[in-house]
């Protein structure tokens, strides 16, 4: 039976028995039986859960550490590599179903299993926004797609904003899923906010300002040019740790957190009454930004503009990391 490829979905659990791969022929039988998912593509579109199940178990059966050390290193680059970005491929097709093939590129090579854990503990995990403008006409075929309102594109069209405002970088990203929060007069928090301790510390090193009422760790009363793209997002990068020093930490643009708020984060983006500054600019001369997602006034579809240095206890930002 040796050299027979077993799908995952086929085997009675994630045995190492079952699979009776000979010492040596371990990596090339794992990656065979990997790619031996087959066409997911096509197959996801008449059994989507199978196949999910059939990644999972795989998944699950590298998980198990039965290997010598020589295949674990192998193990390790087909669990955080070739599932990670199978995955999203799977999720991007479930959730948009667009005409338009989206293939997702390798992971960067700072997600590593370490740094992903690390991360992932302090809710910033890794995303990929495809190469497509979200446009008037752009609608995902399953008909949930909240597009930014009409505004939006009018004011893209008035030259007042920027075309490339329009386009997802089209690379891998790390994002933040903390969790929001509703507005209390100022004094409200994220819930186990990961920036915390940072802007606390820029706030004592008075790098960046606040009102009477403000927690020092909270990150609303933040300028977004001055403050968030200058002070606290290049703060944040270094805090993360194990970024490259050419990647670039900034707030989440307009389509950004529109597209990551539907097809990731539903239950949280656009769901709570505060603002969200964003990074694009606004005007001819680029003196204000966009900011949206309240929950009142439309949710992932709400975008507007104020002066790039407002400070205002009503908005906040989440950093985004660009690898490309």
């Amino acid at each position: 039976m040796a050299g027979k490829i077993l799908s995952p979905a086929t085997q009675a659990g994630p045995t190492p028995e079952r699979w009776e791969a000979k010492e040596g022929k371990t990596n090339e039988i794992l990656r065979q039986v990997w790619l031996g998912l087959g066409d997911w593509k096509n197959r996801f579109r008449q059994e989507p859960a199978k196949v999910l199940k059939e990644m999972q178990t795989m998944i699950d059966f590298l998980s198990l550490g039965v290997f010598s050390q020589e295949n674990l290193i192998v193990l390790d680059e087909l669990k955080y590599t070739l599932a990670l970005k199978q995955k999203m491929e799977c999720i991007l097709f479930t959730q948009l179903s667009l005409d338009q093939s989206i293939t997702v590129d390798p992971l960067p090579p700072e997600f590593t299993r370490v740094n992903l854990e690390r991360w992932a503990k302090i809710n910033f995990r890794p995303v990929f926004l495809p190469k497509i403008k979200i446009d008037r006409n752009f609608q995902a075929k399953t008909g949930r797609y909240i597009r930014p309102e009409n505004e939006f594109y009018a004011r893209i069209e008035q030259g007042e904003v920027d075309k490339s405002a329009l386009e997802l970088p089209g690379c891998w990203c790390l994002a933040d899923f903390s969790t929001g929060v509703d507005y209390t007069n100022g004094t409200q928090v994220f819930p186990n906010d990961p920036l915390a301790e940072t802007i606390a510390r820029l706030r004592q090193e008075k790098k960046i300002g606040e009102y009477s009422n403000t927690p020092p760790g909270s990150r609303f009363s933040i300028t977004p040019r001055d403050e968030w793209e200058k002070v606290v997002c290049p703060a944040w990068r270094e805090a993360l740790g194990g970024i490259g020093a050419n990647r670039i930490c900034r707030p989440e643009s307009c389509v950004e957190h529109n597209f990551i708020g539907n097809v990731f984060d539903s239950k949280n983006r656009g769901q709570f009454n505060v603002w969200q500054w964003f990074s694009d600019k606004y005007g001819k001369d680029g003196s204000a930004r966009l900011f949206g997602g309240t929950r009142d006034v439309g949710g992932l579809a709400f975008v507007n503009y104020c002066v790039a240095g407002h400070r205002d206890d009503f908005a906040v930002a989440r950093p985004i990391v660009i690898f490309n």
